[in-house]
């Protein structure tokens, strides 16, 4: 039987955390599928790669990158054509983090309201 372990201050950010990362990690591969990608928004892509976008050559180089890459091999890619692709990443992996640690200390609130509600039922 496996032992719970309590939720602390640093489990919680722990998990926060890799939450975001893994949303990021989503990104990039939804990325892959569509270059019309909000990601694409955010990276600066130079040089032959970004005429060939801004031409409107999407379908082409989307045959030309599809494929059954891992994560690591597409976060290679990106890093190697996109001059603030680190820059981006932890940027954007810090506003998930921001959403996500809102978004429990909503549902934290909305407990603290029940659990302070002196209505009788």
């Amino acid at each position: 039987m496996s032992e719970e372990k309590p939720i602390t201050k640093s489990f919680l950010e722990q998990k926060i955390h890799e939450k975001a990362v893994e949303h990021w990690k989503d990104d990039v591969r939804r990325a892959f599928s569509s270059f019309t990608n909000p990601l694409f928004d955010k990276l600066i892509i130079a040089g032959d790669l970004r005429k060939k976008l801004d031409t409107g050559t999407h379908a082409t180089l989307q045959s030309e990158l599809s494929g059954d890459y891992s994560y690591n091999e597409q976060e290679a890619f990106l890093r190697c054509i996109c001059s603030n692709y680190d820059e981006t990443k932890e940027r954007t992996i810090k506003e998930y983090e921001q959403r996500n640690t809102d978004m429990i200390l909503n549902s934290l609130s909305s407990l603290g309201d029940y659990l302070y509600d002196h209505r009788r039922f």
